[in-house]
């Protein structure tokens, strides 16, 4: 099939040089760091940090606004918050007109991780991003925003697969 493409269209095939196999790679070595960090510092899980990232930074969010920003699993947000509660790093508050509302905070502990997650996140984020000029650095924003928006249509839903795949979309 690489093949038949047109060579003219500058977009690179091999494997090292895909973008979405370097993001992957980029994004698997912070998430990797994090998490170490994380499990060395607060324990298990391993994932905390990602569902600290979201909630921290609002007074309450609700488990399917978490399961939106983080792209996990709700029932792997569930396992994790249950286990976040359990340690009093996060309190779940049911709202009052609707028991089967949820929300989700932090407690003053969980605030304390929070920030020393914050801070890693930030030195991390100052190292990496540093690399490139100031100029560079605004390019790379705009583009992030572009292929995030691209993005969103393009894999939104949970079987977004099809749109892509040739026999799929040859029965539809």
């Amino acid at each position: 099939m690489e093949s038949r493409l047109p060579q003219s269209t500058g977009i690179r095939f091999a494997l090292e040089e895909r973008s979405i196999y370097r993001f992957w790679l980029l994004v698997t070595q912070v998430q990797r760091c994090l998490a170490s960090f994380y499990v060395a510092k607060f324990g298990r899980p391993a994932n905390g940090w990602r569902i600290f990232s979201v909630i921290g930074d609002r007074t309450e969010i609700s488990p399917s606004e978490v399961a939106r920003r983080t792209k996990l699993e709700r029932d792997k947000i569930t396992r994790i918050v249950d286990q976040l509660v359990a340690r009093g790093l996060m309190r779940r508050n049911q709202k009052h007109s609707d028991k089967r509302r949820v929300s989700l905070t932090l407690t003053a502990k969980g605030r304390r991780v929070h920030r020393e997650l914050e801070t890693m996140r930030r030195t991390i984020e100052t190292e990496f991003i540093g690399a490139l000029d100031p100029w560079e650095r605004e390019t790379l924003y705009r583009l992030l925003d572009k292929l995030q928006e691209r993005a969103s249509l393009m894999f939104d839903g949970k079987q977004a697969w099809k749109k892509f795949d040739p026999v799929a979309r040859r029965k539809s």
